[in-house]
């Protein structure tokens, strides 16, 4: 039996997403679209468009699909735009309880976009959890709707509602257990975390699908990063990822000083999206450095993953909230050894054996330091360990098997599954 003929008939799939910032959803959507097994379904990704990184997302997909793009009001964007003269912590804390107010306005407004966009299967992609907030609200005008359940996929851990707030949080997670036929995350520590929260205590209709990359691409970014930064032949490590606190970037400076002491010629490039003020707070822990020559910082550059291919090793220093980590598997494939620490999925991913690198304790700076200081003084090492990553990431991390995965949960969601309206 071809594998056509297994997969049925085509869908036509709706994707919503909320997206603050340049980064890993993004990439995890062209990924899933780009090696979708069916060639004749159709999608819809709706998005809002607020989200700075929409050209980069459409440039990324190399096959026909429809973009819808909203105005939705959301209270981390009116919060920007009308707060914005508030203390940062200020605007912070009052962020959330727009969302009790908004919450109708947001319902009727999705229910109308659904109502003109077609599409007969829904797959919400949210960061975190709760994340973003028109995302568990999806789900549940969906099922509202007739439409039947759907499917919640998030990329980041669950956290329990802020104080004083937990009975709106609780409230719109029983709407979304209700309207969601399966939650689906990316690593088994990810998919866990949900139940932190009271209405999942005991949930059941859960299951993590790990995050699958294409191949080493032939041609990679154009950005030299030796010819940019001013770097002759000297050893490079490259940390990859948004310029927020919980990636760790003060463990990594620490980390770094210590091997600019036994390798004076090392250098440390970082490479992320971020907010103005996530960025001016890095570069003020970098000046706080002794070692701050050789500590270079780069703002976000299209397919960054790319420069993976021009260091020796890669550095990821998260301290919470690492679900999977993307830039491990990035690295594996194109044969770079990984430092990292072993919060969240990254144990998953690399594999506590170090054969593919080193996962070290997310408070041991020393460790950390020492591992890349071995793998910096011995090529031979570097290339065993990248070896042994490239086939891990293409047996367990390709994109064709997690899309594949999510086609057959997608098939699995019966839109006629007897829903009904749900009463607000």
């Amino acid at each position: 039996m071809q594998l056509i003929d297994f997969i049925g008939a085509e869908l036509k799939i709706i994707i919503f997403i909320e997206n603050v910032q340049n980064g890993g959803l993004d990439t995890f959507c062209s990924t899933l679209i780009n090696n979708w097994p069916n060639s004749d379904d159709v999608f819809t990704i709706i998005c809002n468009k607020s989200h700075p990184g929409r050209a980069n997302m459409e440039n990324s997909i190399n096959r026909p699909c429809i973009f819808a793009y909203h105005r939705i009001p959301l209270s981390w964007v009116f919060t920007k735009q009308v707060f914005f003269f508030f203390p940062y912590f200020l605007s912070r804390m009052l962020q959330p309880f727009l969302r009790i107010p908004f919450f109708p306005l947001q319902y009727l407004l999705i229910r109308n976009i659904f109502r003109k966009n077609d599409g007969d299967r829904l797959l919400v992609i949210n960061g975190g959890f709760p994340g973003g907030e028109s995302c568990r609200i999806a789900n549940i005008v969906w099922y509202g709707m007739g439409r039947g359940r759907s499917i919640h996929n998030f990329h980041n851990f669950a956290v329990k509602p802020r104080f004083g707030f937990g009975w709106y949080e609780n409230w719109i997670d029983r709407l979304l257990l209700k309207s969601t036929k399966l939650f689906i995350s990316v690593s088994k520590s990810c998919s866990d975390s949900l139940k932190i929260r009271k209405t999942f205590e005991n949930l059941t209709n859960n299951m993590y699908v790990y995050n699958g990359i294409n191949d080493a691409p032939s041609v990679e970014n154009n950005f030299n990063i030796r010819k940019n930064i001013g770097i002759d032949d000297s050893p490079i490590c490259l940390m990859l990822g948004t310029y927020e606190p919980r990636k760790g970037h003060d463990f990594i400076f620490k980390a770094f000083e210590k091997v600019v002491k036994e390798l004076p010629n090392a250098h440390l490039v970082i490479c992320g999206g971020g907010s103005k003020n996530e960025i001016i707070k890095v570069k003020k822990l970098k000046n706080k450095l002794t070692a701050t020559d050789n500590i270079h910082l780069l703002e976000f550059i299209p397919n960054g993953a790319s420069l993976i291919s021009q260091v020796d090793v890669v550095l990821i220093g998260s301290q919470e909230f690492e679900s999977f980590g993307l830039t491990a598997v990035e690295s594996m494939v194109r044969k770079k050894p990984v430092v990292s620490t072993d919060i969240g999925g990254l144990p998953e991913v690399l594999s506590m054996d170090n054969s593919c690198g080193f996962v070290v304790n997310h408070q041991d700076e020393a460790a950390f330091s020492a591992k890349i200081i071995l793998l910096l003084k011995d090529q031979k090492l570097r290339d065993e360990m990248g070896m042994a990553g490239r086939v891990r990431a293409l047996k367990l991390f390709s994109a064709e098997r997690m899309s594949m995965d999510y086609l057959m949960a997608v098939k699995e969601v019966n839109s006629s599954d007897g829903s009904k309206n749900i009463i607000l």
